[in-house]
This record gives C-alpha cells, sequence and structure tokens, in this order.
C-alpha cells in the first residue's frame, strides 16, 4: 500500500530527502553573497557614523548609540535584500535551465 492515495490528480513524484534540485546549493551562494554585500555595507556605514562615534558632548551616550544603530540597521537591511535579490536571480536561472529542453527546431518552408 502506498502512502498517498491513488486518485489520478496529480502525477507529481513523492518528494523525498535528498536535495537534488541544487537549492541547498542556491541558498549557500545567496548567503555568500549577502555576507560580501553587507561587510561592504557595514565598512561604508561605519565610516559615515564615525563622526558620532567619536564626539565628546555633553549628548555623546545617546550619539553613538544612534551611530550603532544606524550601522547595525543597514547593514543588516543590505544582507537580507542583497540574500533575496541573489536567490531570486539563482532560481529564476535554475528554472530557466530546468524549462530548456534541446529539441530540433522545424523550418517552415513556403511555397512549396
Amino acid at each position: 500500500m502506498t502512502d498517498r492515495p491513488d486518485d489520478g490528480l496529480t502525477d507529481a513524484p513523492v518528494p523525498d530527502l535528498l536535495d537534488r534540485s541544487g537549492r541547498a546549493r542556491r541558498i549557500g551562494i545567496a548567503a555568500a553573497i549577502a555576507t560580501l554585500a553587507a561587510v561592504a555595507a557595514a565598512l561604508v556605514t561605519y565610516e559615515l557614523a564615525r563622526a558620532d562615534l567619536e564626539t565628546t558632548s555633553m549628548y555623546a551616550a545617546r550619539s553613538r548609540a544612534g551611530a550603532w544603530r544606524f550601522v547595525a540597521f543597514m547593514t543588516g537591511l543590505a544582507w537580507v535584500l542583497t540574500f533575496v535579490a541573489a536567490h531570486w536571480l539563482l532560481g529564476r536561472r535554475a528554472r530557466k535551465q530546468d524549462s530548456f529542453v534541446a529539441e530540433a527546431r522545424a523550418k517552415v518552408r513556403r511555397g512549396l
């Protein structure tokens, strides 16, 4: 007896535990790209916030907290946006490669 009823509504194979579609690889590549973008964003935003971090005014603690919050928020935002964009592009590329079927193209001859 099978795990799924044979109602004839689907021809999809039973999902297995092995990842044969490369999904984990695409997620790993997208995470690596996102990490590089987050490091770049952290370096840029740290340089932008350095003036607030080095201040010695009366409100220095509040200014420093705001500067670190800015660096952390922008770094996280850069990681998330880059991850989503890279994963979408890699998935789109994989779908295109899967949908491509090598077949002979017929030429239409007119006038015969």
